[in-house]
């Protein structure tokens, strides 16, 4: 049926009439209500209203997908005049957006809805054959879009040869679709040095999204008929995706060598010793590179992004206040156990946030969390890989650098000569450590005990440049504010003086590693993706 002419003055003046069509109890308070704006081109309200409840009701009327296109620019400019000229409350305004023609406005007006601090409500008019409003149904916004999120059950398929690995692509892909896998990222890795001939130098690594809510259900009624139904009750984070990619590795098993778990902090240390020599992906919100390019992806995959517990990177400024947002959760997380950076990086950010809101703020952080480990790998291997690590770097508009915070770990003078002095009181020996770190909360759980109980602390020193030189200062919290203080201002030794200090301890924490975690030696550098 041809739509009626009639223009929208006209469907105005109607409505205006008939607002119970809309709304049982609406009061109309003003046609083509004038709002003057001294900072650039005014508005008038269609019509203007009040509920029942006296809250302020604007009406924007459009009649054709051509003048719907604007009507969500109009509403937000009407409302924010609204609030400028009257001083009210967003929790005092209502708005309400009648159409004739809905194509081409159910998808922004749907995210006008979910993003808008008012209440907004949706009508299609329809009219009758002399183009009076006779009927208007309330629209229901689309469902929000699920956000895409890498699923942190990762999964490693690991070969001895190239060829073998090369050749085995096209099985898992189709596995994959055959499992309604449809979206995935898959890595091939290369280890940087070979091995001996048998170890498993080639790898496939595979990472899928997280399952929305349909794929979950439609997930679970078909594991149900399948020998996984036994585990659908497990309370265990991302489960259906976890038994769907074990039913692909159960199909895949003669095609690789071996297997192992992988999850984004496995793929960040591993990415030092291995390198990613192609990334697949599928399905439609990861195959576009315009969108996201292979290096985002990686970074995606290795969590640095956010969602890793030990690694985070950031470029951000407090501008855009999402991001912002996000990346300070993001920090917030990976410092967990580390108490001290934790409240100093946090007060650190408020501060940029506060004071130089257009700076770009850069940060690397690298939080293990797990000291004892770290001290084995210094003194056994000479290595400091897992010491904690952070760099701040804030710079202005031009990009130049104006302030550096660097993270170290020092000590106070403490001698530590047995390893039993310094475990919890219910934790006698390293290998407790080990296993109660892995059940009870990481490990983190004991880790500002351990620091504690070394006379170790983690440091921030702020580096600023001044016309005299680096002014460089330590960044502490005092009486709940952020604080600087001339560096050392404490006595503090750094951790090489430490380390020298304690040659006949590090020894024997070597031994007692060695006593029974015989990986450590074997594998020191987590070779594979998945050591």
């Amino acid at each position: 049926m041809t739509e009626p002419t009639t223009t929208e003055a006209r469907l105005r003046d109607e409505l205006a009439k008939r607002l119970e069509l809309l709304e049982p109890g609406l009061t109309l308070r003003g046609l083509e209500y004038r709002l003057p704006n001294q900072h650039g081109a005014s508005g008038s309200i269609d019509i203007l209203a009040t509920d029942r409840y006296a809250a302020t009701v604007i009406i924007e009327i459009k009649k054709s997908n051509q003048t719907a296109r604007q009507a969500l620019h109009e509403l937000h400019k009407y409302i924010a005049l609204v609030k400028f000229d009257h001083g009210l409350r967003d929790s005092q305004i209502r708005c309400m957006l009648v159409s004739t023609a809905w194509h081409e406005l159910l998808v922004p007006f749907s995210e006008f809805v979910r993003s808008a601090p008012w209440v907004v409500d949706g009508y299609q008019l329809y009219l009758t054959e002399t183009g009076v409003p006779d009927r208007a149904d309330k629209i229901a916004p689309l469902t929000a879009a699920m956000e895409l999120r890498l699923c942190r059950e990762h999964k490693v398929y690991l070969f001895e040869n190239q060829a073998r690995r090369d050749a085995s692509v096209p099985t898992l892909l189709k596995l994959l679709q055959d499992h309604n896998l449809s979206e995935y990222l898959v890595l091939k890795l290369d280890i940087k040095r070979r091995r001996v001939d048998g170890a498993c130098d080639f790898a496939l690594y595979l990472i899928i999204p997280e399952f929305g809510l349909d794929e979950r259900k439609r997930a679970r009624d078909r594991l149900a008929q399948t020998s996984w139904a036994n585990d659908l009750d497990q309370p265990i984070p991302y489960l259906e995706e976890q038994l769907v990619i074990a039913e692909v590795t159960d199909a895949f098993f003669d095609q690789c060598d071996d297997r192992e778990i992988g999850y984004p902090e496995k793929l960040a240390n591993e990415c030092r010793n291995w390198d990613v020599v192609a990334v697949m992906r599928g399905g439609p919100r990861l195959e576009s590179k315009s969108v996201f390019s292979d290096e985002y992806l990686l970074r995606w995959a290795k969590g640095l992004e956010g969602g890793n517990a030990f690694h985070f990177e950031m470029i951000a400024t407090a501008q855009r206040r999402l991001a912002w947002k996000e990346a300070k959760e993001n920090a917030e997380y990976c410092l967990r156990g580390n108490e001290a950076w934790q409240t100093l990086i946090r007060a650190y950010l408020e501060e940029i946030e506060r004071d130089h809101p257009d700076a770009t703020v850069t940060a690397r952080i690298y939080n293990p969390c797990n000291l004892m480990m770290s001290l084995y790998r210094v003194a056994k291997l000479d290595r400091g890989d897992m010491l904690a690590t952070a760099e701040i770097v804030v710079s202005d508009k031009d990009g130049s650098p104006f302030r550096i915070v660097l993270g170290a770990m020092v000590w106070n003078g403490k001698r530590v000569t047995d390893v039993a002095d310094v475990l919890p009181e219910d934790v006698p020996t390293l290998f407790d450590l080990y296993v109660a770190g892995s059940v009870d909360g990481g490990p983190w759980a004991f880790e500002e005990h351990l620091i504690a109980q070394h006379g170790l602390s983690y440091v921030l020193v702020e580096c600023t440049p001044t016309p005299d030189g680096l002014l460089m200062q330590q960044l502490v919290i005092e009486n709940g504010a952020l604080r600087r203080l001339q560096v050392n201002e404490h006595g503090l030794q750094e951790f090489g003086a430490f380390y020298i200090a304690h040659q006949d301890y590090l020894r024997a924490v070597v031994a007692d590693f060695d006593s029974w975690a015989s990986f450590l030696e074997s594998n020191p550098s987590g070779a594979g993706p998945g050591a």
